[in-house]
């Protein structure tokens, strides 16, 4: 980290020599940030949508008036006072989740909070609030936040876990655009697990399934996907 909707996004190694494991961490790292511009700017969307629909529940519009100072400092990148809030009148999206449990405004404020700790490199309290967030019936920020997740988990060197959850959000997200990114950042776990079969078998679904994506379109000389295939079916 939803849209049906209301719209308002690091994982690391594999693939068996220490060059390659090299490229792999700097892929991570680059669809990290990547994933994470993703949530953000769709949570940000999403939030924005909320302040002009009409709202009866009472406690609902308290909670938007209540995040809208917090989502000016964290636009800002102040993260801390985004999430802890000010001596002022912000409360700071720790509060927000708090004060306003079961709403959904509460709801993003997790999503909001764990970025905000993943910026701070604070993956353990950001690990809580993505699984503490409910996820939605989207496509964009839903699996974003799955995968987000994922990645933290294989950070926090629960490979197993996070390249499950990858697979969670690729299957979540179902589109051209994200799916083949979260089942690649799967595969290169997998392939660091040394479980090869679950890699080829990824790449597989992202050449299968997705044919129209990045990872499937090539030249003369193929495609990048054919050349993970082709690699580990040797």
């Amino acid at each position: 980290m939803a849209t049906k909707t209301k719209k308002k996004g690091k994982t690391q190694e594999p693939i068996a020599l220490d060059a390659q494991l090299t490229k792999a961490e700097a892929f991570f790292e680059k669809n990290g940030k990547i994933i994470i511009a993703v949530i953000v700017a769709v949570a940000l969307i999403w939030v924005g949508l909320w302040l002009f629909r009409s709202c009866n529940d009472k406690k609902e519009i308290e909670a938007q008036n209540a995040i809208s100072l917090s989502q000016k400092a964290f636009a800002n990148e102040q993260y801390e006072e985004a999430l802890n809030g000010d001596k002022a009148a912000s409360k700071g999206f720790v509060k927000i989740i708090d004060e306003y449990s079961g709403t959904k405004t509460a709801n993003l404020a997790k999503l909001y909070a764990a970025i905000c700790y993943f910026k701070q490199d604070k993956k353990d309290e950001a690990i809580k609030y993505l699984k503490d967030f409910d996820a939605q019936d989207d496509n964009t920020i839903s699996p974003s936040a799955i995968a987000m997740l994922g990645n933290c988990m294989v950070d926090k060197n629960d490979k197993e876990g996070g390249a499950a959850k990858l697979v969670e959000a690729a299957n979540a997200a179902d589109n051209e655009s994200l799916s083949p990114v979260f089942l690649r950042q799967a595969a290169f776990v997998y392939e660091d697990l040394k479980n090869t079969d679950k890699a080829l078998e990824l790449y597989k679904q992202i050449k299968e399934k997705y044919p129209q994506s990045v990872l499937c379109q090539g030249d003369e000389n193929g495609t990048m996907i054919d050349t993970y295939i082709e690699r580990l079916s040797k």
